[in-house]
């Protein structure tokens, strides 16, 4: 899976959560409603975490760049 499919089902999981939240509410199910207010949040933390991680791996990537970017020569015919 790639990290949109990741993002994508931690957000699905969310509102899969939070639906079961509100349908625990309405039945008066403790169990239930709070089944779907732990899914939600696990769901929430889960794209948290993701996000974290690619944002993470992005600057790491990018910084890699801006460093290669700085070692080359500043001008024309100039040898590192």
């Amino acid at each position: 899976m790639n990290h949109q499919q990741i993002q994508q089902a931690a957000a699905d999981t969310s509102w899969i959560g939070a639906g079961a939240g509100v349908v625990g509410f309405l039945t008066s199910s403790y169990f239930i409603g709070l089944l779907g207010v732990m899914v939600a949040l696990l769901g929430v933390f889960i794209n948290a975490a993701m996000n974290w991680h690619f944002k993470h791996r992005e600057d790491r990537r990018r910084q890699a760049e801006h460093e290669k970017f700085m070692r080359r020569p500043t001008q024309p015919g100039e040898l590192e």
